[in-house]
């Protein structure tokens, strides 16, 4: 998957695609719950994965594919969290 055949490397752009693919299922949870408390866990949940993907992203080396999914999993990510109220 990843540009580099370093197992590291990989993991560490496999990681990013999937704690975005993480923070978007949070968000959708706290868009579709009517439970404040769980609204709240997940919204801060799904802000952590942003977070980390965001800092994370230029320490693994990827191929144009999985930068182009992870750039739309992140924008993605970014609009339900605004929608949510966050900050971004």
């Amino acid at each position: 998957m990843a540009t580099l055949q370093d197992p590291a490397n990989q993991a560490k752009a496999n990681f990013l695609i999937i704690e975005s693919r993480v923070g978007l299922t949070f968000a959708l949870i706290a868009r579709d719950t009517n439970d404040i408390e769980k609204r709240k866990r997940a919204t801060h949940d799904a802000r952590k994965a942003y977070d980390t993907a965001c800092r994370l992203r230029n320490k693994a080396h990827m191929n144009e594919k999985e930068i182009d999914r992870l750039n739309r999993n992140l924008l993605r990510l970014k609009e339900e969290l605004q929608l949510l109220g966050e900050t971004v």
